[in-house]
């Protein structure tokens, strides 16, 4: 038996290592707590105040309000605002322009805007759910950086001047594109009104006309030729690059305009003085063997497609009024004003597409998801939106949001309230929420406040007067979104009226003239027998005894 218990006892004590080993294991591998925030399909971000701007950190400040999705480099914004606010808004001619160009430009753009909320063509901004882009791709929008500038008097005239007047086509807003500059010349587009016009006012633009020379060892690398170029020209809308490596073998690469022109301004540095190697596609390109350089010489800036911009410019310093410069460009077509609404009043903007994205407002704001679920009735600070797998985002509040806000009792004032008395209960919440009062008096129904929107800090709410002396309960809620509710109850005593407010005994008449007034009151009018005299001596005697004790007493009280 002794052995027996020996080895059960060294087995015991050589197996409590492996079971501790074995618990740290299993508290090593538990899994970790999930990560703070909530999961939602987007979120919508709205300041209480109308007029006040919503912000995306790093990107800019919108009138309107956000939607924060999940799609293109991770998470999208798109800013929803009204047509006047998104043109206003609006980066596409310098603010310098006369009146008549800048309208001409307003009307532009909103009839681009318009076609492009209606169109069906698949784009990236489409596939977001948004209307247009925020880039050169579609409109060059800056929000708030914008129409804020203090130089944009004239641009904010020429978009309210231009309320509700667009460019139709067989009754649609037409696809009104336009470029800075066309070299003298626009060229066709996709639709009937969209045709090749000559335009000499498009001389005032500074890349009416220029010319570039690149070193011909640059298209090598730049197109990812098997060798040396050696040539490059020009025939239509076909380029031409003859390379040789060194093993003597050679060859010919060929690609459309678009294509070649956009992998040479990626590839190369743009010269002094241009945005880039090629600012359009008209050019003539030919290789100069004896410098061995490739010379372009050609006009414009952009597509050359629709509106120059100068050409507008050139125009409107001619004296040509807004619809004319547009009907110049797009085929006789001249603005018509539609009534509001008639092709919607607001867009849906794509802002930006970022792999995470801060959203805040400088005054307070409201936080919903796609089902109108409050996250944060009073917002405030940045909020962190993250991609959470397909159709979902993650947004994470800032310290102290992200839970059921704390109450923390306060004070009264006046202290010892009184019956009447108007009362001010002031307390604390840890976190901005619409802050509800119920007052529940003595007896009777409770009395429900108006629910107030609070900030972070000392709130102090006006309770009305509490007519009866009693207990009262006063229950805070604090609500700061989904799930973030707070409730708390505060007693009330208000006071029974103080001995202090009862007027003073010499205000009564003492005890013996009591007696006396008494005594009159009740001598008869005729004689008295020994009966009745006895007993209203006995009756005079109980009374004058009983007031002097409640005097003596303190215990006087007024019915």
């Amino acid at each position: 038996m002794l052995i027996g218990g020996v080895i059960a006892l060294v087995a015991l004590l050589a197996a409590a290592p492996a079971e501790a080993k074995a618990a740290r294991t299993r508290a090593a591998t538990k899994a970790p707590p999930p990560p703070p925030g909530w999961v939602v399909d987007k979120v919508h971000v709205e300041p209480l105040d109308p007029s006040q701007p919503v912000t995306v950190h790093g990107v800019g400040d919108y009138a309107g309000s956000l939607d924060v999705i999940a799609g293109g480099a991770g998470v999208a914004a798109i800013n929803n605002v009204s047509m006047d606010d998104y043109l206003r808004g609006i980066g596409e001619m310098p603010a310098g322009w006369p009146l008549e160009a800048q309208k001409a430009q307003a009307i532009a753009a909103r009839s681009y805007a318009l076609h492009e909320a209606r169109s069906t063509v698949a784009t990236e901004a489409h596939a977001l759910g948004a209307d247009i882009c925020a880039t050169q791709a579609c409109q060059v929008y800056a929000g708030l950086a914008k129409s804020a500038r203090p130089d944009v008097a004239i641009w904010n005239q020429a978009v309210a001047q231009t309320t509700n007047q667009v460019l139709l086509y067989q009754g649609e807003p037409i696809y009104a594109m336009y470029a800075s500059s066309n070299g003298g010349q626009s060229v066709n587009g996709a639709f009937p009104y969209l045709r090749a016009v000559n335009d000499p006012d498009d001389a005032v633009s500074p890349l009416h006309h220029w010319r570039t020379a690149t070193p011909l060892s640059a298209f090598g690398p730049a197109f990812g030729l098997p060798g040396d170029a050696i040539n490059v020209h020009r025939d239509g809308n076909t380029l031409f690059l003859d390379w040789r490596a060194g093993d003597g073998s050679a060859g010919t690469v060929t690609l459309p305009v678009g294509d070649f022109r956009s992998r040479l301004n990626g590839a190369v540095g743009a010269p002094g003085g241009l945005p880039s190697v090629l600012p359009s596609p008209r050019f003539a390109m030919a290789t100069d063997s004896a410098t061995s350089q490739v010379i372009a010489d050609g006009g414009g800036f952009g597509h050359l497609v629709g509106m120059s911009q100068y050409g507008a410019l050139g125009k409107a310093r001619r004296g040509m009024k807004a619809a004319d410069i547009l009907a110049a460009y797009y085929a006789g077509l001249r603005p018509v004003t539609v009534p509001a609404g008639r092709f919607g009043d607001r867009l849906k903007v794509e802002v930006a597409s970022q792999g995470a994205i801060d959203v805040s407002a400088p005054g307070r704001f409201r936080i919903t998801d796609g089902a109108g679920r409050a996250l944060a009735l009073v917002a405030s600070g940045a909020w962190h939106v993250v991609p959470a797998g397909p159709g979902r985002v993650r947004v994470v509040a800032p310290d102290g949001q992200g839970g059921p806000p704390a109450i923390d009792s306060g004070a009264l004032a006046p202290g010892i309230p009184r019956p009447g008395q108007a009362v001010d209960l002031s307390f604390r919440i840890s976190a901005p929420a619409q802050v509800e009062l119920t007052v529940q008096p003595p007896s009777g129904p409770a009395v429900k406040l108006p629910a107030t929107l609070a900030e972070a800090g000392t709130v102090t709410s006006h309770l009305p007067p509490m007519a009866k002396p009693g207990r009262y309960v006063v229950f805070i809620s604090a609500n700061a979104g989904l799930n973030r509710v707070t409730s708390t109850p505060v007693t009330i005593e208000v006071a029974y009226p103080s001995v202090a407010a009862v007027p003073p005994l010499s205000a009564f008449p003492a005890p013996h003239q009591r007696v006396s007034a008494l005594a009159a009151a009740i001598r008869p009018s005729g004689p008295i027998s020994p009966l009745t005299g006895g007993l209203a001596a006995l009756l005079l005697l109980a009374v004058a005894g009983g007031l002097g004790r409640s005097v003596r007493n303190g215990r006087l009280r007024l019915q």
